[in-house]
């Protein structure tokens, strides 16, 4: 009994990480998404192993029991395939390293991605370098991205005053919802005629959104070909 009240009586009996409830401004958030998303796709960035947040450590994300669409991260996923996850991989990089573009845009709207939601209150030391700057970077730089709103009356970050390259965790509002502009429908008919036929790895198409080829036009990847009549 000793053993187990000195330690306690010094630091309690919660873990490390231990919360008492889920914020409220991302209870808000998934409210906002349940209404405003329909049948669309939220992507969550960054990306992360675990939901380990500056409040505490749930370690499952949240919006898993808030959330009532579909929605995917990085490492993380409620749809898809192993294809998919290795486009969301590449997608991870490039915005992790602050660089947007056109193309990206254009790959998330043909992805079905109606939504993204930038998560600022992810620990920082589980980020390996995904800082919220970076994500505003490259979310800044992709034409057709616009936040839509915004969640939490205090910012997180650091606020005081530092010079770009120690002062990397600038301050944000919590959870912030930019939308992606042209998103394409859940399902739709088109002609075979404007498809794209492209032999190589998932995450060739965002190169070609890069390149200015997509402009909405379906692609038929790999042997996607053979399953149409």
């Amino acid at each position: 009994l000793a053993l187990v009240a000195v330690p306690a009586s010094m630091t309690g009996f919660s873990q490390a990480g231990a919360f008492t409830a889920i914020p409220s401004y991302w209870t808000s958030a998934a409210d906002w998404l349940n209404a405003h998303a329909g049948h669309q796709a939220v992507l969550e960035l960054p990306g992360a192993r675990f939901g380990e947040y500056t409040w505490g450590r749930p370690l499952d994300d949240v919006l898993e029991p808030l959330f009532t669409g579909d929605w995917a991260s990085d490492q993380l996923s409620m749809i898809g395939s192993p294809g998919e996850a290795r486009l969301l991989s590449a997608i991870e990089q490039r915005v992790d390293a602050g660089q947007g573009s056109a193309g990206l845009t254009q790959l998330l709207a043909a992805m079905g991605v109606k939504y993204l939601v930038v998560r600022n209150d992810l620990d920082p030391a589980d980020l390996y370098g995904a800082w919220p700057a970076r994500i505003h970077d490259a979310l800044a730089s992709s034409p057709g991205v616009t936040e839509v709103a915004t969640f939490g009356k205090h910012k997180v970050g650091n606020a005081s005053p530092d010079n770009a390259v120690s002062n990397v965790y600038s301050p944000y509002p919590p959870v912030q919802v930019y939308r992606v502009d042209g998103v394409q429908a859940v399902a739709s008919v088109v002609p075979r005629a404007g498809t794209i036929r492209v032999y190589g790895a998932p995450e060739s198409v965002l190169d070609l959104g890069d390149a200015g080829v997509l402009q909405g036009r379906p692609v038929l990847l790999n042997s996607d070909a053979g399953r149409i009549r």
